[in-house]
């Protein structure tokens, strides 16, 4: 970030020494490494919740991307179909047609069973 050399602190030093004085410079050297160790905390913190807010965002989308494809598969289904069976466009009133192959099963299969609870063998 700041290309800051030896030369430049020696210089800094020098110029804190002749302005502050020998007897405060030490007070004045505290007091700076306390005030950057607080604002490097209240860096620290300040992207910890940054990015505790990001995961907590992350999370919150990644739950609501399937509640939205839910939706929008009701939403296609509700399209598609009506709900009331009676108010279907195929519905007739009548009753579906029986398959006359499948009565035939059904007689062959009621005819095989016997009076007694035997069953004959099929042909």
């Amino acid at each position: 970030m700041f290309e800051v050399g030896f030369s430049e602190l020696v210089l800094v030093g020098i110029v804190a020494l002749l302005v502050v004085g020998p007897e405060r410079l030490p007070k004045l050297a505290y007091e700076l490494g306390l005030w950057i160790g607080r604002l490097q905390r209240y860096v620290r913190d300040a992207k910890f919740q940054i990015e505790n807010e990001l995961h907590n965002y992350e999370i919150k989308n990644s739950l609501q991307q399937p509640q939205r494809m839910l939706e929008e598969i009701k939403s296609e289904i509700d399209q598609a179909a009506p709900r009331d069976p009676w108010q279907s466009p195929h519905f007739t009133g009548e009753p579906p047609p029986v398959n006359p192959p499948q009565a035939e099963n059904d007689a062959a299969k009621q005819e095989s069973s016997a009076d007694d609870g035997q069953t004959k063998p099929r042909n």
